[in-house]
């Protein structure tokens, strides 16, 4: 197995609202009911999806300069979740995270950039 790609994802716009565009510096708390720290990883011919349980970080969001925001957030490794005990506790191990030595992962941004938005893929009904 490959080490997990640990992938944040923080949907701004929606924290903020129309007020932000006139707004200063502001920092939020990411929201453990709204937020999920997680992974996919292609294990053998299929997606492994696991995530973190415990975790907290800020978001520091100026709307007029995205360039001097910041997120950062620190995850306890040892909370890792895959839906299978025996590779979790795998994960764990030296091979991968060595929570016993390491327990936390720290992630802080070096940029924020604007993402360009995807176009919305449409199903018809047949």
């Amino acid at each position: 197995m490959k080490r997990p790609t640990l992938i944040l994802a923080a949907a701004l716009a929606t924290l903020l609202g129309p007020a932000a565009s006139r707004a200063e510096m502001k920092t939020y708390a990411i929201d453990r009911a709204h937020s999920e720290v997680g992974f996919n990883i292609r294990h053998f011919y299929n997606k492994t999806h696991g995530r973190f349980e415990d975790y907290s970080g800020t978001i520091n969001f100026d709307p007029k300069n995205l360039a001097a925001s910041t997120v950062e957030v620190t995850i306890r490794d040892s909370t890792i979740y895959t839906a299978n005990d025996r590779r979790d506790q795998h994960l764990r191990t030296k091979d991968f995270f060595w929570s016993d030595t390491y327990p936390t992962i720290t992630f802080k941004s070096t940029k924020v950039i604007r993402a360009r938005r995807r176009a919305r893929s449409r199903s018809k009904a047949t």
